[in-house]
């Protein structure tokens, strides 16, 4: 599962990270090695979308159909997949002009 805090106080997710760690331990259970706190000025993408709630940018999409493509190449996913996510992605990028 994932999940992320937005909150523009870095000092605010510290607190909130050390609480989430003291609830887990109390559950035997910790969390990955990959936790971390971002800027927030960072601009990464979860789910599609950007922290200001727009979808990804065209750096970001770019690399996820040439992915797609070389996944097609070598015969990992069928050529109905890779024509859905360009069509997906373009409406989205129509829809997200505004």
């Amino acid at each position: 599962m994932t999940g992320c805090l937005y909150h523009p106080s870095k000092e605010y997710l510290k607190y909130c990270l050390n609480e989430i760690n003291a609830f887990l331990k109390n559950e035997n259970l910790q969390l990955n090695k990959k936790t971390r706190i971002y800027k927030n000025t960072n601009n990464f993408v979860f789910l599609g979308k950007t922290t200001k709630g727009k979808y990804g940018k065209y750096r970001y999409v770019n690399r996820r159909l040439k992915n797609k493509l070389q996944k097609y190449s070598n015969n990992s996913v069928k050529l109905g997949s890779l024509v859905e996510s360009v069509k997906s992605y373009n409406y989205l990028m129509k829809r997200n002009r505004t």
